[in-house]
C-alpha cells in the first residue's frame, strides 16, 4: 500500500495541521459538532482524513450515548465529551478506506449537477444502516453548477438529524456565500516547515529508516505544503535504501537554491553564456520547474523583505536588484507550456542582460574589447523569394490568395518595404503583444532579439544563439511573424534573422573595473 495512504492520520489527535486539531478538539471538549462543515485548502493538507476521523469518532460506540443527546435530544449521556475513536475495528478499517456506507464520499467534479443532487436528498432521508450518524464528504464541492447548489441549500438549512455534511474544497471563493453562510470554516492552509517535518518523522518511524533532519527538511521544502507530496516524495528517497541529502538530491534533483545563486550572480555580471550553461545544467538534471520558480520569487522576495527589515543598508542595491528582477519575470507566464524547459526564463533573462549591455554600452566607462560582429543573412530579395516559393508551394496557396485579395491587403512591392518596415519596429511592443496572443514561445523568442531594419528596409531581428537563430527561422514561426506583421502593419512582412556576438562576460571590462560592476548595473543599467 502506498505510504500516503498506508499512514494517514486515524485520530484527531494525529492530525498534523495544528489548527485543525485544535477546533476539532475544542468540538469534541464541548460535546458538539455541527451538522455541516466546510473544510477549505491546498490538496494534500488532510480534509478526507478528518472528515473520515470525524465519521468514525461519531459513529463509536463510546459516543453514542453522547451522540444521541446532541443530534437525536436525547438526554441521559453519562460523558459529555467526545471520546477519540477506536481504529482497529473492521467497521473503522472500512471508514478509513473509503469502502463505508456510513462515511460516504461524492465527488463533485463528476456529480455536479442538480439530478445528482436530487439523487442525494433522497439517499440522505434513509438512515444508515449500522451505526448512528451518516457522514456526506462532498469534495471539489465548488464544482457543483448553480441549480445543484440551489438544490443542496434546503438541505443543509435542515439536515435530518442522523446526517452530517463536510463540503471539502480548494477554491473557497467559489462556495456560494448562501452555503458557506451555513456552515462551520475550517481553514485547511499549507503546512509549515514544523507540521512537515513531524509528519515526515512519523513515517519514518514508522517504517523504521534511517534518516538525516537535513534530508527531511528538504524533502518538506520541495512538498510546498503538502503532506501527501512530501509522504510521497519520502517514499520514492526511500527505496534506496535510506533517507540522506545526497540521496534525496540523486533521486529527486540537486537543491534548486546553489543554482538560483549561481543563476542571479551570472545575471549581475551580465554573463550571457553563464546563463545559458546553467539552464543547461537545470535541464539536463530534471529539475521540477514550478519548485525552482517558487524558490526563484522567494530568494528574490526575501532580498526585498530584508532591506524592508533593516532600512538602508549595504544591502539596498540588492534589494533593488530583486524588485527589478521580479517585476521583469512577472510581465512572463514562467510556467506556461514550453517543448524546452525552463525556455521562458533563459530568454527573458538573456533579454535583462542584453538591454544591460546595449544601455552600459555608450555611457559608462566600461572599455569593450572586441567590437560587436553582425552575422547577416541571405539578401532581402533572396528573402522574399524564398517567402514567395514557399507560398506557390503551399496546397492551400489559392485559398491564402483569395483570402488575401478578400481583405484588400495589398501584396508588398520594394518601394513599400521600407516604410513599411519602419511602421513595425515603431509599433514592436503592439506586434509582440499580437505574436504573443497567438504563441508565447515565438513572443519569448522575438523579446530575445534586438528588432533593427536593413538597408533594404527589412525587419531584421538580431539574436545572440545559434540555436534561438534556427528556432526563429522555422517555417511555422515565419508564417505566424508574417500574419501577425499583417495584423499591425496591413502587409506581410519577412522579418530577417541574424546572429550576433556579443562581447564575454569577462572581456566586458578592465580588471580593475570589475568590483564597480554590481553598483553600475543597480544604478545604470537594471533600475
Amino acid at each position: 500500500m502506498a505510504w500516503q495512504r498506508k499512514h494517514r492520520p486515524k485520530l484527531v489527535a494525529q492530525l498534523h495541521l495544528t489548527n485543525i486539531k485544535q477546533s476539532l478538539q475544542q468540538m469534541m471538549e464541548q460535546g458538539k459538532f455541527p451538522q455541516v462543515l466546510l473544510f477549505a485548502g491546498p490538496k494534500g493538507t488532510g480534509k478526507t482524513s478528518a472528515s473520515r476521523i470525524i465519521g468514525n469518532l461519531l459513529n463509536d460506540p463510546k459516543n453514542a450515548q453522547l451522540v444521541d443527546e446532541v443530534f437525536f435530544n436525547k438526554p441521559g449521556a453519562k460523558l459529555k465529551k467526545f471520546q477519540e475513536p477506536d481504529i482497529d475495528s473492521e467497521f473503522a478499517r472500512r471508514i478509513y478506506e473509503g469502502n463505508s456506507y456510513v462515511v460516504q464520499e461524492m465527488d463533485a467534479a463528476s456529480y455536479r449537477g442538480i439530478d445528482d443532487v436530487r439523487a442525494l436528498k433522497e439517499r440522505v432521508m434513509l438512515p444508515p444502516q449500522e451505526g448512528k450518524i451518516a457522514v456526506y464528504i462532498l469534495d471539489e464541492a465548488h464544482m457543483f453548477t448553480t441549480e445543484a447548489f440551489n438544490a443542496l441549500l434546503k438541505l443543509l438549512e435542515e439536515p435530518p438529524a442522523h446526517a452530517v455534511f463536510i463540503l471539502a474544497t480548494t477554491e473557497l471563493h467559489k462556495i456560494p456565500a448562501t452555503i458557506a453562510s451555513r456552515s462551520t470554516k475550517l481553514d485547511f492552509r499549507k503546512a509549515t516547515s514544523e507540521e512537515m517535518l513531524a509528519a515526515l518523522e512519523f513515517v519514518a518511524k514508522a517504517e523504521k529508516l534511517k534518516y538525516e533532519q537535513e534530508a527531511l527538511a528538504e524533502i518538506a521544502k520541495r512538498a510546498d505544503g503538502s503532506f501527501r507530496d512530501a509522504v510521497k516524495l519520502l517514499e520514492l528517497v526511500a527505496q534506496s535504501g535510506g533517507v540522506s541529502s545526497e540521496i534525496v538530491n540523486l533521486t529527486l534533483g540537486h537543491s534548486a537554491q546553489q543554482k538560483i545563486d549561481q543563476l542571479l550572480a551570472a545575471v549581475l555580471q551580465k554573463d550571457a553564456p553563464a546563463v545559458t550553461s546553467i539552464i543547461h545544467t537545470l535541464r539536463e538534471q530534471n529539475v521540477q520547474e514550478n519548485y525552482f520558480y517558487k524558490v526563484l520569487f522567494s530568494t528574490l522576495h526575501q532580498a526585498i523583505i530584508q532591506e524592508s527589515l533593516k532600512g538602508k543598508s549595504a544591502d539596498k542595491l540588492t534589494a533593488k536588484i530583486a524588485r527589478f528582477l521580479l517585476q521583469e519575470l512577472l510581465k512572463i507566464n514562467l510556467q506556461q507550456y514550453s517543448p524546452i524547459p525552463f525556455l521562458p526564463l533563459e530568454l527573458a533573462l538573456l533579454d535583462i542582460i542584453e538591454r544591460a549591455q546595449q544601455k552600459s554600452g555608450p555611457t559608462t566607462k566600461k572599455k569593450i574589447k572586441n567590437p560587436e560582429k553582425l552575422v547577416e543573412e541571405p539578401s532581402p530579395a533572396t528573402i522574399i523569394k524564398n517567402f514567395q516559393k514557399t507560398e506557390l508551394s503551399s496546397p492551400s496557396a489559392t485559398l491564402v490568395e483569395s483570402k488575401i485579395l478578400s481583405e484588400t491587403v495589398l501584396p508588398v512591392v520594394d518601394k513599400d518595404l521600407q516604410r513599411l518596415g519602419k511602421v513595425l519596429l515603431e509599433q514592436w511592443e503592439q506586434f509582440l503583444q499580437v505574436v504573443q496572443q497567438r504563441n508565447a514561445t515565438l513572443a519569448a523568442l522575438l523579446r530575445s532579439g534586438k528588432p533593427t531594419l536593413t538597408d533594404d528596409g527589412i525587419p531584421q531581428v538580431g539574436v545572440f544563439y545559434k540555436f534561438h537563430q534556427e528556432q526563429l527561422q522555422q517555417q511555422k514561426y515565419m508564417s505566424l511573424i508574417q500574419d501577425c506583421a499583417k495584423d499591425v502593419v496591413g502587409a506581410s512582412l519577412p522579418l530577417q534573422v541574424a546572429l550576433r556576438h556579443t562581447p564575454q562576460g569577462a572581456a566586458l571590462v578592465e580588471v580593475e573595473e570589475k568590483q564597480d560592476n554590481l553598483a553600475e548595473l543597480a544604478e545604470e543599467v537594471l533600475l
